[in-house]
């Protein structure tokens, strides 16, 4: 993007080279370090772009290979100011413009961050304002590899690190470090007792005495696994340990859910009307020229922000705002019995979601409806098997 600039303020021809000895032609300006680009066939010649420099400079390769060399099209600055150099006013601008364009691409107008899912974006962006990396800072005052090495320094969380700045845009791309595994060990005394009824259909003991087995029904507060152990057992008596009970324990369990769905409902409808407020952000700065009158009683608000670039890399510090605002009104609709049907089977799946941890299987699902004047009410019994284990303290 930055070279197609520069040959554009320096100024350049699209010429046609004819004869049986192009090829010859190419090969020696290339020799001669000539730089020629976007070469192509054109009808029954080639077809090149060169700078003003090298079109004076490709005279004697044309001379040497009995080449023909023509000037299709002439583009750029100095053919440009020389059309117009009769208005002096709107060149000057012009060259105002470029000068200031250029001048911008000097500093950086945007910052971004990959990586980070630990680290608060916040909390980066504020570390490299103090260190002069922000938007609006000169490229030449920012020192990319010192730079990384005080983020290595300050984060600990930080494995690796790269700092690099594309026109005018700063990329700031991270690795972050494992998070530790703490493993904390309970030496409190305590059994396993049953969080609900329930029939047990896995046990897997650590520490503790079992005291239920597969198939058996267990109802809420049994005790599943004792942290009493009894380590010996004889005419003189019995000795006894107490220990941090620990089990993995599933169980087959019955959840009710109900949710009750209104037939009558009201819907949220746009309608034609619409308005739009555009204005210019400029370093954060913002300039609103008209904004308009919003008498809509109900309306939703939509914003749009766009950053101006001269390329991918060319960010500039104008940000173009668009905040739409479309009015609606609410229209009163009633639901048909299958359609409270399928309203009512979305809002159980969504308890089921809300009320199971991920580890929990959902093994069988019926829902009951039940019809009224206003509204239709489903009651599902949710089968399922999850673990059932819940710590209480030994007295």
């Amino acid at each position: 993007m930055f070279l197609t600039l520069w040959n554009f303020i320096r100024g350049y021809v699209i010429i046609d080279i004819k004869g049986f000895s192009s090829a010859r032609f190419l090969n020696l300006a290339v020799h001669k370090n000539i730089y020629i680009w976007n070469i192509h066939p054109s009808k029954n010649a080639i077809r090149a772009n060169v700078s003003l420099k090298a079109f004076r400079m490709l005279k004697p390769c044309a001379k040497k290979t009995n080449c023909r060399i023509k000037i299709v099209e002439k583009r750029g600055v100095p053919f440009w100011l020389f059309k117009h150099k009769k208005r002096k006013a709107f060149v000057l601008g012009i060259l105002i413009f470029i000068f200031a364009i250029y001048t911008m691409s000097s500093f950086i107008w945007l910052i971004e961050i990959e990586g980070n899912n630990r680290i608060d974006t916040e909390k980066i962006m504020k570390f490299c304002e103090e260190r002069n990396l922000k938007i609006g800072s000169s490229k030449l005052s920012i020192d990319t590899k010192a730079l990384e090495k005080e983020f290595k320094n300050s984060f600990t969380d930080i494995s690796w690190i790269s700092i690099n700045i594309k026109g005018t845009k700063a990329v700031i791309r991270l690795t972050e470090t494992l998070p530790p595994i703490t493993v904390s060990e309970d030496k409190t005394p305590c059994n396993i007792v049953a969080s609900a009824d329930g029939i047990i259909t896995e046990i897997s003991t650590k520490k503790g005495t079992p005291l239920v087995k597969a198939k058996d029904v267990v109802s809420k507060g049994d005790v599943l696994v004792s942290g009493e152990l009894t380590i010996k057992e004889d005419e003189t008596g019995v000795i006894k340990e107490y220990t941090h009970a620990q089990a993995d324990i599933k169980a087959k369990l019955w959840h009710k859910l109900e949710v009750s769905v209104p037939l009558m409902y009201t819907e949220k409808k746009y309608t034609d009307n619409i308005k739009k407020d555009y204005s210019f952000i400029v370093s954060g700065k913002n300039i609103n020229i008209i904004k308009p009158k919003i008498k809509f009683k109900n309306f939703d608000k939509f914003v749009s922000r766009k950053q101006l670039s001269a390329g991918e890399n060319y960010a500039l510090p104008i940000i173009i705002a668009t905040d739409i605002y479309k009015e609606y009104e609410y229209v009163e609709k009633k639901r048909t019995i299958e359609e409270a049907k399928k309203e009512a089977e979305k809002l159980i799946n969504d308890k089921i979601l809300e009320t199971f941890s991920i580890d929990t299987d959902i093994i069988d699902k019926t829902i009951e409806f039940k019809e009224d004047k206003k509204s239709l009410k489903a009651t599902a019994i949710i089968t399922v098997v999850q673990n059932i284990g819940l710590y209480e303290p030994l007295n």
